[in-house]
């Protein structure tokens, strides 16, 4: 069975459980310009985000694996893979519990 290809970055949406749920986020051109400023003004804050993000998916999955996956599944709550998900700028915390929600993973982590 060959892997389902990665969807388009425009495909990837966040969770919700309001009626947006099914809204779609804006083209990465678009959401790049959203992003970038408030990621500067973040700074460190979304560094050590990210960085507790990565230290969970390599102890779920392993170091060289956790890339591999991250690059090549689509998580079904965000409609994208890990990778895309981070792109389009989605909260790990909500990238993470999409993990959660797609694999067993265990109690200590969720």
């Amino acid at each position: 069975m060959s892997p389902r290809p990665n969807p388009p970055l425009a495909s990837c949406r966040r969770s919700s459980t309001s009626d947006e749920s099914s809204a779609r986020l804006p083209l990465w051109a678009d959401l790049r310009a959203l992003v970038t400023p408030s990621l500067r003004w973040m700074g460190q804050t979304a560094a050590v985000r990210l960085t507790d993000f990565w230290e969970r998916m390599t102890e779920v999955f392993g170091a060289t694996y956790a890339r591999s996956w991250a690059h090549d599944v689509v998580l079904p709550p965000l409609g994208c893979t890990v990778d895309q998900a981070i792109a389009a700028g989605i909260e790990t915390k909500e990238v993470w519990r999409a993990v959660c929600a797609t694999v067993d993973v265990p109690g200590t982590l969720t």
